[in-house]
C-alpha cells in the first residue's frame, strides 16, 4: 500500500508543477505574439510607405501632382515632401504607424524614391 501512496503523492505535486510552469509560459507566449504582431504591423507600413513613394515620384517626373492622393496611397497620417533637382524629382513619404495607444505615439516609417524629370515636364514646369 505504501507504494501506491508514494505514486499518488507524486502525480499530485507533478500535476501543481505542470500548473506552475503553463502560468509562466501563458504570458510569455502572448509577449511573443504580440511582437510578431507589431513587427507584422510595422512591416506592412513601410511596405505601403514605399511603394507611395516609387508611385510619387514616377507622377511627379511626368509633372503631375498627386497630393490629393497621398493619403490613399501611404495611408492616413502620411506627409510628403518632394523636392526636384536638376533633372530628378525625390519624394519622401513619411508615416507614423500607431502601435498601442498605451506605450506611445508609435514608431514612423519613411521612404524616399527618385524618378528622371521628363523633359515635357521640366518644360511645363519652367525650369
Amino acid at each position: 500500500m505504501t507504494g501506491q501512496r508514494r505514486q499518488e503523492n507524486q502525480s499530485e505535486r507533478d500535476s501543481g508543477s505542470v500548473t506552475a510552469e503553463t502560468a509562466v509560459l501563458l504570458p510569455v507566449v502572448l509577449l511573443i505574439l504580440l511582437a510578431i504582431a507589431g513587427v507584422s504591423v510595422v512591416g506592412s507600413a513601410q511596405v505601403r510607405v514605399q511603394q507611395a513613394a516609387g508611385v510619387i515620384a514616377r507622377e511627379q517626373a511626368r509633372g503631375v501632382d498627386v497630393s490629393d492622393q497621398v493619403q490613399r496611397l501611404a495611408g492616413d497620417g502620411a506627409s510628403v515632401s518632394v523636392a526636384r533637382d536638376g533633372g530628378w524629382a525625390r519624394v519622401t513619404v513619411t508615416r507614423s504607424v500607431p502601435l498601442w495607444q498605451a506605450i506611445g505615439p508609435g514608431i514612423e516609417v519613411s521612404a524616399e524614391a527618385e524618378s528622371r524629370v521628363e523633359k515635357q515636364a521640366t518644360a511645363e514646369g519652367g525650369g
